[in-house]
């Protein structure tokens, strides 16, 4: 697999611009995860049996919703020559995998109380003398803003490291089909 690695970056102008489209897709995806997120966050008050686990879920509720925005169009647009796999294959090396960043996320949404106190004394949160401003802030934040940001502080750290996971690891296994439609285009042209 390391091999496999080095091979495809190895001056590879192709792979940095995919690269950078999946980076593209990844922001795509990171928003409609944030968002579902936030609205989960906010508006759905969880069973008091869940309730020290809800943020674990509701990133694996958003989780889901981004990874089917970002195999669409990391199989249409980032990946276009990977089709040679069936689609329901490629979804399933794909969610898997994206299911195993989940696994890096969410012990780390774990520290958003961690996050949550240390942002605390930093941010002072005073309604009544923030003007339009704080009404904003209430309405995005809640009344809990440290906590809030807590835990979106936590998510952007989950999704940073899962990034790179979930581009190398869908290289290899889910869009491997490309190096041999490459080797098969280079044959062609020889």
């Amino acid at each position: 697999m390391i091999a496999k690695l080095q091979t495809f970056t190895q001056g590879k102008r192709k792979e940095f611009v995919r690269f950078f489209k999946f980076a593209v897709v990844g922001v795509i995806g990171a928003v409609v995860d944030f968002a579902v997120l936030a609205l989960l966050e906010r508006f759905v008050e969880p069973p008091e049996v869940l309730d020290t686990w809800w943020s674990s879920i509701a990133v694996g509720i958003s989780l889901s919703t981004a990874i089917v925005s970002n195999f669409i169009w990391n199989r249409y647009w980032t990946y276009p020559d990977s089709r040679s796999k069936p689609l329901v294959k490629q979804f399933a090396q794909f969610y898997v995998i994206n299911v195993l960043a989940w696994g890096i996320r969410a012990p780390i949404m774990l520290l958003e109380t961690v996050f949550a106190r240390w942002v605390g004394p930093w941010f002072v949160y005073e309604p009544e003398t923030a003007g339009i401003f704080g009404i904003v802030v209430l309405k995005v934040l809640g009344t809990e803003p440290a906590e809030t940001l807590g835990t979106y502080l936590a998510w952007a750290l989950g999704v940073g490291i899962a990034m790179f996971w979930n581009f190398f690891i869908n290289r290899v296994v889910t869009y491997s089909d490309v190096d041999q439609t490459e080797q098969s285009a280079d044959a062609d042209r020889d």
